[in-house]
């Protein structure tokens, strides 16, 4: 499978304890759709928490496809759009990677879904122009990345 970007040049989100700890709380039963995986590890951290939880990236390795074949979706979140619309659920994007699909999602998803955005402070203009978005969660990341409530379906 073509790769376009190496796993070694892009930074992904590595949650802290105490945000999957919240998390847990957070999301309860309702189901997960993250949203440009990456290497999916933040969706593997959620099934070993019990939540139920898949995977869209566009751009899978080998070895992405290899150990998550049964919970990652391998196409552009753009050509999920069936899979976003079908039901209610929580859609997570974790530090995406600038180049506009963010902005697409909230047209993309369930009417009903709730979606967050998980990315440092200095970024949020650039994925989220003109928009005043409550904070949720600080330093979910080991970088020090927040948690925004990007829609508000109200839990």
């Amino acid at each position: 499978m073509l790769n376009f970007l190496s796993p070694n040049l892009v930074t992904f989100f590595k949650p802290t304890q105490a945000f999957l700890d919240w998390l847990v709380e957070f999301v309860g039963e309702e189901f997960v759709i993250e949203c440009g995986a990456g290497q999916c590890e933040f969706t593997k951290a959620m099934h070993k928490l019990g939540i139920k939880a898949m995977a869209i990236e566009p751009r899978p390795s080998d070895e992405v496809m290899a150990t998550c074949y049964n919970f990652v979706f391998p196409t552009s979140v753009e050509r999920a759009e069936n899979i976003l619309r079908e039901d209610k659920s929580i859609v997570i994007a974790a530090r995406p990677d600038h180049s506009g699909w963010f902005q697409k999602l909230p047209d993309l998803i369930h009417p009903e879904s709730m979606l967050l955005y998980i990315g440092l402070e200095r970024n949020l203009h650039i994925d989220i122009p003109d928009s005043d978005i409550p904070l949720l969660f600080e330093n979910a990341g080991q970088e020090g990345e927040n948690v925004y409530k990007v829609i508000p379906w109200e839990k």
